[in-house]
């Protein structure tokens, strides 16, 4: 008892002089045993799962048991426990959020990119899906190693180890004064959470699948490009590349816990947890969970409030997450303008740089975006070399104008069976000539020649060419399950944000296969 009541006075210490006593009591308070459910109810993790739901290339129940259990079972046995113990992330729930936050954000970034690289455009976009997969679960179990640095103890008396199973009662956690092997730990709770008819299936892709099994291995650096989308999503989510540690560090452990430390250590049940960065009032961090009959109050976005009496409806189904995600308000569902257009810039920026340093290496020409198409068109020049200026604009950019409103208009469709375009792993797949003739045959005027429209086309340089190839096949499956009859179609690649609404993200068509018969 009195080397107990040391470790509060030491703890005491670093507190502000004028804080009650009694706040001490409450803030190390056992927290309540909270269903997987009801920690998917935040209104941040409700938000990432309706952007899970946007950018999954997988059908609703697939996403629901490949990504959404796995995650759903993962903050069930990690609870409301923080993901480091000061700084970001520092608060309840801060795990979790930093999970789910990075897996989505690697899982945007991983949408705009044709991997593995090396590989043909045909193999790329079939094992698009894959690739998605490996990325989410590389995302979604990369902090985990961190929780061999964790304590957990139930208020029985029982130790708990957070990530490895479900608290049998109220919980809390300090620093562990000696961690339990990181990477193995981390592997070996990885592979507890791995679906595993998911990872079945993407053993037929060896490349994807060792990159995933070998990132969360522990191996990291040796899983490649996987391993830098991982890293590049932490930084979007706000945490430096060291700035969280996955292993533990001599100053990870309090201090005073470390002097105190004996062959008898004193049951854990029967300490005060080591306090969180978020318990110390500040407008940057949520408010603590203050009493062990409390309901579940989901931690808050830095600076936000909620309004006396507002209630998160709860989903006990994970069916229902999903829709329910994906049946929000518009107004709220994506935060304001400027973080969404804040969040797109940083990650398309992270997509250029990737794409761009992949095409350097085998010596071609980076694919522009729209906005960089945009700045070419402005730029184009007459025959004679003269600025265009107040110029007519060329047949290309009048094509490509009518193709996009077509599409919003919704007279030209994508991804159906007699559509001219389609989705294939971030790009559209345009038909040709088809398209061009539907664009002839639009026009009253009756005045472009195919050949020189195409061409013209060609030359704003928008569509993906690899070894100077610009038309790539596919075969059309008279059947979604690609089977029977098919017809073999040739046409242009091109990145899907130059054709579509800024914000509309489409599966994969299901009419097409890269598969040769």
């Amino acid at each position: 008892m009195e080397r107990v009541i040391k470790w509060l006075t030491g703890r005491g210490n670093n507190r502000h002089s004028g804080q009650p006593a009694d706040t001490v009591v409450r803030e190390v308070a056992f927290r309540p045993v909270l269903e997987g459910s009801t920690l998917m109810q935040t209104e941040e993790r409700r938000r990432l799962v309706r952007m899970l739901a946007d950018n999954s290339p997988l059908s609703q129940s697939v996403t629901e048991a490949w990504w959404l259990m796995p995650a759903q079972t993962m903050l069930e046995r990690v609870q409301d426990c923080p993901a480091a113990w000061s700084g970001a992330y520092s608060s309840p729930g801060g795990f979790g959020d930093l999970s789910l936050g990075v897996a989505v954000r690697a899982v945007r970034l991983v949408r705009g990119m044709m991997l593995p690289p090396g590989a043909t455009p045909e193999e790329q976009s079939a094992q698009a899906p894959g690739w998605v997969c490996a990325v989410f679960w590389a995302g979604l179990f990369h902090h985990l190693p961190w929780l061999a640095q964790v304590e957990g103890a139930t208020q029985s008396g029982k130790i708990w180890y957070p990530g490895l199973h479900r608290p049998d009662g109220p919980w809390r956690v300090r620093p562990a004064k000696t961690a339990r092997a990181p990477a193995l730990t981390g592997q070996y709770m990885a592979a507890k959470l791995l679906p595993e008819t998911g990872m079945l299936w993407l053993n037929q892709w060896p490349e994807a699948s060792r990159c995933v099994l070998q990132f969360l291995s522990g191996e990291r650096a040796g899983a490649g490009v996987l391993y830098g989308i991982i890293m590049q999503a932490r930084e979007g989510a706000g945490v430096a590349i060291d700035g969280i540690s996955d292993t533990t560090g001599s100053s990870s452990v309090n201090p005073i816990l470390e002097t105190q430390h004996t062959d008898n250590a004193p049951n854990l049940a029967h300490n005060a947890p080591v306090l969180l960065s978020s318990h110390i009032i500040s407008a940057n961090v949520s408010e603590p969970i203050e009493s062990n009959e409390a309901t579940y109050t989901p931690p808050q976005a830095a600076g936000e409030e909620t309004a006396p009496g507002t209630e998160i409806p709860e989903l006990p189904l994970l069916s229902s997450a999903l829709q329910s995600a994906l049946g929000g308000n518009e107004a709220t569902e994506y935060g304001s303008d400027s973080e969404n257009e804040k969040e797109d810039s940083e990650i398309k920026q992270g997509v250029n740089l990737l794409t761009v340093l992949d095409l350097m290496a085998k010596g071609e020409a980076p694919v522009l975006s729209a906005e960089q198409a945009a700045v070419v068109m402005k730029q184009e020049q007459t025959e004679d070399g003269k600025p265009a200026g107040d110029s007519e604009p060329s047949e290309g950019t009048v094509f490509l104008d009518w193709l996009r409103e077509s599409v919003e208009a919704g007279k030209i469709t994508v991804n159906e069976s007699d559509s001219l375009m389609h989705m294939l792993s971030g790009f559209i797949f345009m038909i040709s000539p088809d398209v061009f003739f539907r664009f002839i045959s639009s026009q009253p005027e009756n005045k472009y020649e195919k050949n020189k429209l195409q061409k013209n086309f060609e030359s704003l340089g928008l569509h993906h060419s690899r070894n100077g190839k610009g038309l790539y096949s596919y075969h059309k499956y008279d059947s979604p399950d690609k089977s029977g009859q098919f017809t073999k179609l040739s046409g242009y690649m091109i990145k899907s944000d130059i054709i579509l609404m800024k914000g509309r993200c489409l599966s994969d068509s299901i009419w097409l296969s890269p598969k040769r018969e």
